[in-house]
Parts: C-alpha cells; sequence; structure tokens
C-alpha cells in the first residue's frame, strides 16, 4: 500500500500504490457526497469523479495528460443506489491504480465495468434498502411521532444514517 520502485528491463519503474488513507479518503467522499451534484446529463456522475479525484491526482502525478483522462473517464455517466452501489467507485479507483501504473491496460475495462454494475447494483439497492429498510424505519418514527413524541424523525435519522454511512464505507473500501 506504498509506493515502490523496482527494476526492470529498461530500467527503474516507479510504480504508485494508494495508501489506505487515500482509499479511506475516497469513501468518505462518496459516503457523504455521492448525491451532493445529481444532474440530468450525467446522474451521479460528477460526485462520482470527485471522490475518486483526490486518489486520481496521486496515482497521475506529474502525468497532467493521464490525470485529465481519468477525470474524463469518471466524469461520464453514472447512475445507481448510492447505498450498495458504493463498492463500483471502490472498484473503479483499483481499476485505476491498475491502469496508472500499466499503460496498456484497456481504459474500457474501467467504463464497462462500471456501465455493467451500476444496473444490478440500483436494482438490488432499491429493493433492499429504499423499498423494504426504509420503510420499516420510517413506520418506526412515524409511530413515535403519532403519539407526540418529538424523538421519531430523530430516531429515524440516527437509524438510517447509521445503517447507510457505514455500509457505503466498508463496500467502497
Amino acid at each position: 500500500m506504498t509506493e515502490q520502485t523496482h527494476s526492470g528491463a529498461a530500467g527503474v519503474k516507479h510504480e504508485v500504490h494508494l495508501s489506505k488513507r487515500d482509499v479511506s479518503t475516497a469513501a468518505w467522499r462518496w459516503a457523504f457526497f455521492c448525491l451532493a451534484s445529481q444532474n440530468y446529463e450525467r446522474m451521479m456522475g460528477t460526485p462520482f469523479c470527485h471522490s475518486l479525484s483526490g486518489s486520481l491526482e496521486k496515482l497521475y502525478e506529474g502525468d497532467r495528460e493521464g490525470l485529465s483522462r481519468a477525470l474524463q473517464r469518471n466524469m461520464t455517466f453514472f447512475n445507481t443506489e448510492p447505498q450498495l452501489g458504493a463498492i463500483i467507485p471502490g472498484i473503479c479507483l483499483a481499476l485505476e491504480e491498475e491502469k496508472a501504473n500499466d499503460p496498456s491496460f484497456d481504459d474500457e475495462i474501467i467504463q464497462s465495468t462500471k456501465n455493467a454494475l451500476m444496473g444490478p447494483f440500483a436494482g438490488i439497492g432499491d429493493s433492499i434498502l429504499v423499498g423494504t429498510i426504509n420503510p420499516i424505519l420510517l413506520s418506526i418514527g412515524i409511530g413515535l411521532s403519532a403519539g407526540g413524541n418529538p424523538l421519531g424523525p430523530i430516531v429515524f435519522l440516527a437509524l438510517w444514517c447509521g445503517i447507510v454511512i457505514p455500509l457505503k464505507y466498508f463496500l467502497f473500501v
């Protein structure tokens, strides 16, 4: 998880590897900003790129063209359920690390992986989290509020955030 150098046939090659802190920072960016600037052109493409941008700057340090291509590659259309879909930017970050260290690595693998996974994770996440767990937690909060208890919304938010924030983080990492 640290930067390493090794000798090859053509001399010394410098490989860059992301640290746990780099990946953790990207995961927290995703956890809190995954829906920050959703739009109809790219949906979650901008937050997707933002969550990876710090790590991409490290991977492509000194290579402005490579960084530009990586940012453009990750700014494309992306739409999934943000909690379970957090695994997708984590996978793409690992693929970007591979691409930064191996120029022959095909860019299309990164984009096709992202495109192939966003639909299934959206379906599963919407069914389990948005369609099942969220209504159950809402019914608990509404039940408390119906009796005049002001803790209903607070209980709902605490339970919901207690589930989705760790879920996003650990799926990303």
